[in-house]
């Protein structure tokens, strides 16, 4: 049988990149309130992690976001076409980053 991890629940009392990129395909996981928009600093993938989890560092959710990734996962197209990326498209690049970063 296939096996894909975005079928899991992942534990979501930790703020992690797999538990956003659930969360941004499970809008019933989302605050009350909460509005999607990748334009605005705060209604975006990073505005919906930092209210899940009410952290400020991206290496909060993870360590190597420091150095690498952060500008791909949360900023790339904010300016060319915010409108176009959805929660779905931004856990899909995490599904893609992790992907990538497994030894």
């Amino acid at each position: 049988m296939l096996h894909n991890p975005k079928w899991e629940k992942p534990d979501l009392s930790k703020p992690s990149l797999t538990a956003l990129a659930y969360a941004l395909r499970h809008r019933e996981r989302w605050p009350e309130g909460f509005v999607w928009d990748f334009g605005c600093y705060g209604s975006c993938a990073w505005g919906l992690a930092r209210q899940l989890w009410d952290f400020k560092e991206p290496h909060d959710l993870d360590e190597r976001l420091r150095t690498e990734g952060f500008y791909e996962i949360f900023i790339k197209g904010a300016c060319s076409s915010p409108g176009q990326v959805t929660p779905e498209i931004i856990a899909t690049r995490i599904d893609n980053y992790l992907q990538v970063r497994v030894v």
